[in-house]
């Protein structure tokens, strides 16, 4: 649905960050500012513009400025869209998840890290059709409430809706934006699972959650004492 798929058979660079995930068709904007991540940047634009986006597991601290930090073995390739490059030579780049992919060994040395990496299967198989509707019919539920009408992005998944897009695809989707920006472990879960049920059911149980912290706030704010004009 939203890029074709990457050749995976070169090492592809690795950029770990502790609070960001990437899922396929969702659009990262990045401020590439780190040497190390601009040599990756300069080097990807003469190529294939691929960069893994991988999140950094607990205890990475102390070796950031390594090639050692621990990462998820499961990351997203994400090619570069948009970029420009600024005067001091940051780059601002827009990266388009493309698919998730584990990875199988790692090349530490140079600038910057580059792992060879396999393609995770994102086929829908083994689900059974009354599964496969039941998750959707849920998932369609949830965002067409209207508690979420004020939610950015909300637009992009109700037109995905109407759309015939794969299970895997409109969860991708709708994870991607509506899910708040802090919730990495929910999205680092739903990339690494392969099996859209189990995927579906993550999100949904996280929407619900959503919407629950929205009818919280609201009513806070209904409830908020009202006073008459002090002056």
């Amino acid at each position: 649905m939203f890029d074709e798929m990457p050749d995976l058979s070169s090492p592809v660079p690795l950029f770990p960050l502790p609070n960001v995930v990437l899922l396929p068709g969702v659009t990262l904007p990045l401020q590439i500012f780190e040497p190390r991540y601009r040599a990756m940047v300069r080097d990807t634009l003469k190529g294939d513009r691929l960069i893994a986006m991988a999140l950094l597991e607990p205890g990475f601290e102390p070796y950031y400025h390594t090639h050692i930090a621990p990462i998820h073995p499961v990351v997203c390739v994400g090619r570069i869209r948009d970029q420009v490059k600024l005067p001091d030579g940051r780059y601002l780049i827009n990266l388009v998840g493309v698919c998730p992919a584990l990875v199988k060994y790692e090349e530490q040395e140079g600038d910057y890290r580059c792992a060879f990496l396999e393609a995770l299967p994102r086929d829908g198989g083994g689900i059974d059709a009354d599964g496969e509707y039941s998750a959707r019919e849920a998932i369609r539920r949830l965002v067409e409430t209207d508690a979420l009408d004020a939610v950015d992005g909300i637009a992009t998944c109700r037109k995905t809706l109407s759309k015939s897009v794969s299970l895997d695809d409109l969860i991708d989707v709708v994870a991607g934006r509506l899910l708040p920006t802090e919730a990495v472990e929910v999205r680092q879960r739903l990339l690494a699972e392969t099996n859209p049920l189990e995927r579906a059911s993550t999100l949904i149980g996280e929407l619900r959650t959503l919407l629950k912290s929205i009818e919280i706030n609201s009513k806070q704010r209904n409830d908020w004492p009202r006073f008459g004009s002090m002056n």
